[in-house]
């Protein structure tokens, strides 16, 4: 691996990404758990989205913008508390505005997950274009990534108030324009800025072409910007030619990924890579699938397994089975230790094995049943808690004897 040019000098707490991966995971296994029993409804996928997804991208940010990309976040304890406790508060009324049928709940839900996104974007991209550091490509996507962050809350939000407080309201904003902001601008950008940075270091691989930042960039932010443009002031477009131009960057993405780690330089049995390889090769799958849509009929449920489910949660297994020991690892190392467990011994090997078979089953199920996935899925975040909170015992062993 190579750590060149990384520092902790202006990190936040290892409490504060841990925080929100830890929190990720009971989330996703609570929005899992009510799948799987009650119904596939939009309330608990979105303890997934926003309570999966969306802490865990919180979380990894908030240590990668002063490690990774050299820039502090300004005030970080007073942000990490507003963003953790408005997100978590907003999800808990949302389930129970759904379950109560209460909108007053849900009201207080907008309010809670517009404070703590727009806070959270606010802040990021305040340190972000305040810092005279040089923006690479990567610091250049995430900026991308949170503004559409913005924009696919606030679309949510109002989708959200068109059912339960302006429901007579003439100005319609349909599902596809949150979802596809959420998932090409922010998801997407963001997965692809990271792994600019991710990919050459921790597996030792090529740096990537400079098409791929010059372009590939620029072009999906070009697209969804004149998607959201389009949507907005109602013009008639096809749909589904815009997923087939919002393939293409997809397409290319992935397939450069997949030669990139194909080519890294230490072939060593890692099954982090495998998740890579499943959500990439998923991912290539699906873009091929939303060229097709133009010609054929295939059901939204089948997009949702290979973009959703196979694509992004398998990249983001795979990222945090290298991002949670090394973490770890360098926190300690950081303070002057040397006499620490290896990166590796900070998660056991067998029971990330056992989370990649437990999740490539999951995919299998989810093609003929969400529901029936969703027993799984509860499994596969339940290990991913345990393997994360075992590294972070491990950390926290060690420091105590230092006190």
């Amino acid at each position: 691996m190579n750590f060149s040019g990384l520092s902790l000098d202006q990190a936040p707490p290892i409490f504060v990404p841990f925080g929100f991966f830890i929190t990720a995971s009971i989330l996703g296994i609570f929005g899992s758990f009510h799948i799987a029993f009650f119904d596939y409804s939009y309330v608990y996928f979105h303890f997934i989205t926003i309570g999966f997804f969306g802490f865990v991208m919180i979380g990894a940010l908030f240590q990668m913008f002063p490690v990774m990309i050299g820039i502090g976040v300004k005030k970080v304890l007073p942000t990490f508390y507003i963003v953790f406790f408005s997100l978590l508060l907003g999800l808990i009324c949302f389930y129970l505005g759904y379950t109560l049928d209460n909108h007053i709940f849900m009201a207080l839900t907008s309010l809670f997950l517009i404070s703590g996104f727009l806070s959270f974007c606010l802040v990021f991209l305040y340190s972000l274009f305040s810092s005279s550091t040089h923006h690479d490509a990567t610091s250049i996507a995430m900026a991308i990534s949170l503004i559409f962050l913005t924009l696919g809350t606030l679309f949510g939000a109002y989708i959200l108030a068109q059912y339960y407080i302006i429901q007579n309201s003439t100005f319609i904003i349909q599902h596809s324009l949150h979802i596809n902001t959420l998932f090409f601008g922010t998801i997407f950008i963001l997965i692809m800025g990271i792994s600019f940075k991710i990919i050459p270091m921790f597996w030792v691989a090529k740096d990537y072409p400079i098409y791929c930042k010059k372009f590939i960039l620029p072009l999906i932010t070009f697209l969804v910007t004149s998607f959201i443009f389009l949507q907005l002031f109602g013009i008639n477009f096809d749909e589904n030619i815009y997923y087939a131009l919002f393939a293409l960057p997809l397409l290319a993405f992935y397939s450069i990924t997949i030669r990139r780690l194909k080519d890294r330089k230490r072939r060593l049995t890692d099954y982090s890579i495998y998740f890579l390889y499943t959500g990439l090769s998923l991912g290539f799958i699906g873009a091929l699938l939303l060229i097709s849509k133009n010609f054929i009929t295939i059901d939204s449920h089948i997009f949702l397994t290979l973009f959703g489910f196979g694509c992004v949660l398998s990249y983001i297994f795979g990222l945090l089975y290298k991002i949670v020991p090394f973490l770890c690892w360098f926190h300690l190392t950081s303070k002057g230790l040397f006499d620490i467990p290896t990166i590796k011994e900070f998660i056991e090997l067998k029971y990330i094995k056992a989370h990649f078979i437990t999740h490539i089953l999951f995919i299998a199920v989810s093609f003929f049943s969400i529901q029936l996935a969703s027993f799984l899925l509860i499994v596969s975040f339940a290990l991913l808690l345990y393997n994360i909170s075992k590294a972070y015992l491990i950390y926290q062993g060690i420091t105590k004897k230092l006190l």
